[in-house]
């Protein structure tokens, strides 16, 4: 690591923690802790146990699209990898860029096509992005429709559905990049691994596209089941939009694991809904310790076992 990727780390570090700080002389972790014991344990254990299914589900969407890309790795391998991802996103500096390098370093391991490696880790973040995005608005619209708000986001996702389709077309998709993949040798393998995408069977995007959904649909479970375990009173529809604003939201990696700004957010969303401070804070961490804490230590684990494993071998 890099003078730059030390100090861009330790600024993720003091963006996290100056936030919690706030939070937490605003909010006294006192009650925190109160609404933390009084949690349903079975609900959260189920919501750890649909964690664990969601990383084999998107663990299987990876190698479909692995596979268009010539790339043989089995679903439990892809499943252990992103484990180690979300193991190695707890701490490094990155956040989710961290995950996806971690795949394609572990990936590259298992395979010689690093460039469709990367075109297939590319491909999946994009698809899972778009889901999100879609999965959210779709909640959002049952939860606050009106035929004014409904009008603007049909126009608004219509214009973006139609610039990624020109964009795919006429840039990622374009046959001029054959051209100069016969000048070039470097481009030559982008554009065989992009070429795999160009014409997909309606049956295939159908299938990923619903792997994709059945994944947010997932994830949306995983935040109703642990609000319900604080009895906080929301609806499915309302956590679905919630949950698609926070993962955006910690998309960007100015904190450390989405520290604080978690928080931030689901404080400010669920105000409106009478959820107070402090169990907005106990739904931010159950969220992190389901999601990405356990999930992280048995991905760490499996690291551990990998790493004895090759010693031995070694010696």
């Amino acid at each position: 690591m890099g003078v730059k990727g030390v100090l861009f780390f330790l600024l993720r570090v003091a963006v996290a923690l100056g936030i919690l700080f706030y939070l937490l002389k605003k909010i006294p972790i006192s009650r925190v802790i109160d609404s933390l014991l009084s949690v349903n344990v079975g609900f959260v254990f189920s919501a750890f146990l649909a964690s664990i299914l969601l990383q084999l589900v998107l663990a299987y969407r990876l190698r479909l699209l692995t596979e268009k890309q010539k790339i043989n790795i089995s679903t439990f391998d892809l499943f252990g990898i992103n484990l180690s991802a979300v193991f190695y996103g707890l701490f490094l500096p990155g956040g989710n860029l961290t995950g996806g390098v971690v795949r394609f370093y572990k990936l590259s391991g298992l395979s010689d096509s690093r460039v469709g490696i990367l075109v297939s880790i590319v491909f999946d973040r994009v698809v899972a992005t778009v889901t999100l995005c879609v999965i959210g608005g779709f909640f959002w619209l049952f939860d606050f429709s009106n035929l004014t708000t409904v009008s603007i986001i049909a126009f608004i996702g219509g214009l973006f559905l139609g610039c990624a389709g020109f964009f795919s077309r006429k840039v990622i998709f374009n046959k001029r990049w054959e051209k100069v993949s016969l000048v070039s040798k470097r481009f030559r393998s982008l554009y065989l691994s992009l070429s795999r995408y160009r014409h997909l069977s309606p049956g295939f995007i159908l299938l990923v596209v619903s792997i994709s959904l059945v994944a947010q649909l997932f994830g949306v479970f995983i935040y109703y089941v642990l609000a319900a375990s604080l009895k906080l009173e929301l609806s499915f529809v309302t956590i679905g939009w919630i949950r698609s604003a926070v993962v955006l939201a910690t998309m960007f990696p100015v904190s450390f694991s989405g520290l604080g700004i978690r928080e931030g957010v689901l404080l400010v969303l669920l105000k409106p809904f009478e959820v107070s401070e402090k169990e907005a804070l106990a739904l931010s961490f159950l969220v992190f310790c389901t999601t990405l804490l356990l999930i992280g230590i048995i991905g760490g684990i499996l690291e551990g076992k990998r790493f004895l494993v090759n010693r031995t071998d070694y010696l």
